[in-house]
C-alpha cells in the first residue's frame, strides 16, 4: 500500500492510499496521478465553485444556484432569495459564470449557466 500526502498552500492536507505504484505528473492546474490501472487529475477546488457548492454555504452564488433551481421547481423561494442577494447579483452571475467554465460536467456547466442567466 503506497500512501500520497497531498499538502495546499495554506498548510491544508489530504490522504490518498494507493495499492499500486504510482507516478505524478505536474500541470499548470493540478497534478495526473498515474498507476497501471488509472489516471486521474487532482486540483484546489476554485473559490467561485466552493462558494456554491460547500455544504451550508450562504454566500450570495449559492443563494442564487439556490434560487435557480427553486424557480425550476416553481417555488416561490427562488424569489426570496433573488432579492435577499439584490446588491450581490451581478457578483454572483460572475461567479456561476466563472464556475461553470471550471467544471468538466457538461450538465453541470450547463445548470450553473442557467443560474447565472435567472440573476440577469
Amino acid at each position: 500500500e503506497r500512501v500520497l500526502l497531498m499538502v495546499g498552500p495554506h498548510g491544508e492536507w489530504i490522504k490518498y492510499t494507493y495499492d499500486e505504484p504510482l507516478h505524478l505528473v505536474p500541470e499548470l492546474d493540478g497534478v495526473r496521478i498515474i498507476t497501471n490501472t488509472l489516471c486521474e487529475f487532482l486540483q484546489c477546488v476554485p473559490k467561485c465553485t466552493e462558494d456554491i457548492f460547500r455544504i451550508g454555504s450562504c454566500e450570495p452564488p449559492a443563494l442564487l444556484y439556490d434560487a435557480m433551481e427553486h424557480y425550476e421547481r416553481k417555488s416561490p423561494k427562488g424569489d426570496e432569495n433573488i432579492r435577499s442577494i439584490k446588491d450581490a447579483l451581478e457578483q454572483s452571475v460572475e461567479a456561476c459564470i466563472e464556475a461553470s467554465g471550471e467544471e468538466f460536467s457538461p450538465y453541470m456547466q450547463k445548470q450553473l449557466l442557467r443560474a447565472a442567466a435567472y440573476g440577469k
